[in-house]
């Protein structure tokens, strides 16, 4: 396996910016690539540090690339910089000039924890044009809910502003909401990979999402069982995620 720790000036950040790649030394050309997104309190060496992923990405001759997306819920922040937009759009062009990434719908998914779980699902709705499918691993999937708890107030400011509880419902980041507007506008839909550990305080709203999307017409994977929210149950699932994804890719290509 080859680990490359980059450094380059995004345009969009307007500074210096830190992500990882992994690539199968075996591949070489046109890799499928995962999207690798991090928790609330995580950066871009989380997955790197916490799990065997460079195994998995050997394991499944898969790309791996790992961006740092800060606390911003993989959002463009109202007080702040613009992550979504650096991620998924200038970054993973960036990634494709100097690497031998494939560029094709179905050899791209996303996947994450926590805070990533919900950039995973929000990023292949509204992107379902271009990746392929996604895997939310304990994911804060209704972001409304998430943010009316109160524990994350400074970064509901940040994001959409003082008023940001009435902003989320039917906006781009309301995953709710995007499932809607892809339907209405007859976007192909990503394939969804989802679980959550029954010790998991996101279990419920993993529940009312599971049961909101199960019967749209997705092809969809729900797992819930024993697990709390930490790495060995992110470690398991991300197993599950992959293989998920070379199933996608077995029957799209």
């Amino acid at each position: 396996m080859a680990l490359f720790q980059c450094t380059f000036r995004s345009q969009v950040i307007g500074s210096n910016v830190s992500f990882n790649v992994i690539i199968p030394e075996q591949c070489k050309e046109d890799i499928p690539v995962v999207l690798l997104l991090h928790g609330h309190s995580g950066n871009q060496d989380e997955w790197l540090r916490n799990t065997p992923i460079e195994r998995y990405a050997k394991q499944y001759q898969v790309a791996m690339v790992m961006p740092s997306g800060q606390k911003s819920w993989f959002c463009d922040m109202k007080y702040g910089e613009k992550y979504y937009t650096y991620i998924t759009q200038e970054l993973m062009e960036y990634v494709r000039t100097i690497f031998p990434i494939s560029k094709k719908r179905e050899k791209t998914f996303v996947a994450g924890l926590s805070m990533g779980g919900y950039g995973a699902l929000k990023i292949a709705l509204a992107e379902s044009d271009r990746f392929a499918a996604c895997g939310a691993l304990s994911g804060a999937v209704d972001i409304h809910a998430r943010f009316a708890l109160g524990n994350r107030h400074e970064d509901g400011i940040n994001i959409w502003g003082e008023n940001y509880l009435d902003v989320i419902p039917g906006s781009v980041d309301d995953t709710y909401e995007l499932t809607r507007r892809l339907e209405a506008e007859n976007r192909p839909k990503p394939w969804i990979y989802q679980a959550c550990g029954t010790e998991d305080k996101r279990l419920h709203e993993n529940h009312l999402f599971r049961d909101f999307i199960r019967d749209r017409g997705y092809i969809y994977e729900y797992f819930e069982g024993p697990g709390k929210h930490d790495w060995l149950f992110w470690n398991t699932h991300i197993v599950k995620a992959l293989d998920f994804f070379q199933r996608c890719m077995d029957e799209n290509q």
